[in-house]
């Protein structure tokens, strides 16, 4: 099993990749980092922490944090 700051780090490389700041993360990056942030906010972590660890911006944290689990798998494309 991965260690927190181990995923950590690596969600934040995988984070600090786009091409610009404000570019949109990949539904599977973005689904991870939600995860992370869950996770993280469960073991007490405040949003602004979350937001430093990963490298992203605290509304962006309170919006994952907020956000209905069923919109974190991306639907599938119509046919």
């Amino acid at each position: 099993m991965k260690s927190a700051s181990g995923e950590c780090e690596r969600l934040r490389r995988l984070i600090s990749q786009r091409e610009f700041p404000t570019s949109r993360l990949s539904p599977e990056l973005r689904a991870q980092a939600i995860a992370y942030a869950r996770q993280r906010s469960s073991e007490g972590a405040t949003q602004s922490t979350i937001a430093d660890e990963l490298g992203v911006s605290i509304m962006s944290v309170g919006r994952w944090l907020h956000e209905d689990n069923t919109m974190v798998t991306p639907p599938a494309s119509a046919s």
